[in-house]
């Protein structure tokens, strides 16, 4: 069975690899990081994401070109927004506008905190993909790998 494909957005130099670390002891996935918003593109466009966490401030752009481009896709997959840009207007264009966004955390977080929320929604049926849990290659028996 597949490992969940786990695509991480942000251009803090420590937290990615705080939160694969965090994630080693907790879940088993496949954690693929950018720090751009055209890494991102090209990876939205080359693999299937079972969760997309992305910051909405990076270096050479925002975190919504990654937004648009993986609902341009077509993809199902929940989002995880962090940001330090934490205002009303932002939360109510995510959710509004982008769909699937299940949750938006202040920054600062800790590689810890945020690999809670990953697997907590990793493991929350109602924000598997497209399709049934039975039916998506990344979850058996309604739960996760992690």
């Amino acid at each position: 069975m597949p490992l969940p494909r786990i695509l991480i957005v942000e251009d803090h130099p420590t937290l990615p690899s705080e939160v694969q670390l965090a994630l080693a002891e907790r879940c088993e996935a496949e954690v693929h990081v950018a720090s751009s918003p055209a890494a991102a593109r090209e990876l939205v466009h080359a693999f299937d994401y079972a969760l997309v966490v992305l910051d909405l401030n990076l270096i050479g752009g925002t975190g919504f070109e990654v937004l648009e481009a993986v609902r341009a896709m077509g993809s199902r997959a929940p989002r995880i927004v962090v940001t330090s840009a934490y205002l009303p207007d932002y939360v109510e264009e995510l959710m509004r506008f982008y769909g699937r966004v299940v949750t938006i955390i202040p920054k600062p977080v800790t590689g810890e905190a945020l690999a809670a929320s990953i697997v907590a929604v990793l493991e929350t049926p109602d924000w598997r993909g497209d399709r049934m849990p039975d039916e998506n290659p990344y979850f058996s028996e309604n739960r996760c790998n992690c």
